[in-house]
């Protein structure tokens, strides 16, 4: 891998303890580099061995040794950006209490009023007003029911999450930005080990996500 790339994510990784569990594994992950690039000098110079040969002794150390914690990364990026989607569309919605007819006859006058008025008014009380039964109302159901297009919904969910959830949303954004780093490393992990493999295509990619060699570089 590239030493200034790898660098410049190692740097960009948020140091925080709310992303510990990923700065662990990349940290390890990470160490693995310079063992990885000596394993396939190893096996080059070794005269016995065939190009071939070279890049097949090249696969099997590795996957001996450290691709089943390159694969729990893998997973781990992949089970955290899920978490991390379910995380936002949560703290992008208000909680209502389903036994108070009261407050959602209230919500369901407020939706009526909103789509009554013009779009600047709408949108000024749902973004700026102090009052936050006009967002929860507009929430509550599928926008449309309020007047607000698709586009303009997320505006009004980010909003909700800022004013409301701040703490929890600051935690996501750390997240995401850890998981950003570990995808660009991740990826250009997979270019490292793909250069040296000796397997192309359909073939490297099953390997690298399996561990099974095809049968023709067996």
């Amino acid at each position: 891998m590239n030493a200034n790339l790898f660098s410049t994510l190692r740097q960009r990784f948020p140091r925080d303890a709310r992303v510990s569990d990923l700065g662990n594994v990349f940290d390890t992950v990470s160490s693995f580099l310079p063992v990885i690039s000596g394993w396939k000098q190893e096996a080059a110079r070794d005269k016995h061995l065939s190009a071939a040969g070279a890049s097949a002794a090249y696969r099997r150390r590795i996957g001996e040794n450290v691709m089943k914690t390159i694969r729990d990364m893998d997973a781990l990026i992949a089970d955290s950006k899920r978490n991390l989607e379910a995380s936002r569309a949560k703290v992008s919605q208000p909680k209502y209490d389903p036994q108070d007819a009261l407050a959602a006859a209230h919500r369901r006058e407020i939706r009526e009023f909103l789509r009554s008025v013009e779009q600047t008014q709408r949108l000024s009380l749902l973004i700026d007003s102090a009052d936050p039964i006009f967002i929860q109302a507009a929430l509550e159901l599928p926008t449309v029911l309020s007047g607000i297009h698709e586009t303009q919904a997320k505006l009004i969910r980010d909003s909700y999450a800022q004013r409301f959830n701040p703490d929890v949303l600051e935690h996501i954004e750390v997240r995401d930005e850890a998981l950003t780093v570990m995808t660009s490393f991740a990826h250009a992990l997979r270019e490292e080990v793909a250069k040296h493999a000796g397997l192309e295509g359909n073939e490297f990619q099953d390997w690298y996500a399996t561990g099974q060699e095809p049968q023709k570089a067996a």
